[in-house]
């Protein structure tokens, strides 16, 4: 909070409304694809890759711009 506040002030005196913790869902396979969420937005899904997201972040990455290029060129 206190580095989100250095760039925008805003950020300084946040109304937390709760907090939960847990344990992350594991997957079979890494989601990465493009979803419309309305006519000016959109996500990139890039998540799943467990404990080797390390090894595989760059190939990821790559394909994120990829999908960011044939979809806005």
């Amino acid at each position: 909070i206190e580095r989100c506040a250095k760039l925008n002030p805003v950020f300084a005196n946040p109304e937390i409304l709760e907090s939960k913790v847990g344990l992350r869902p594991g997957r079979s396979f890494v989601r990465l694809e493009f979803e419309r969420i309305s006519q000016k937005s959109a996500i990139i899904h890039n998540y799943g890759h467990g404990s080797i997201g390390h090894t595989i972040a760059w190939g990821c990455a790559k394909e994120v711009v990829k999908l960011v290029r044939e979809i806005y060129g």
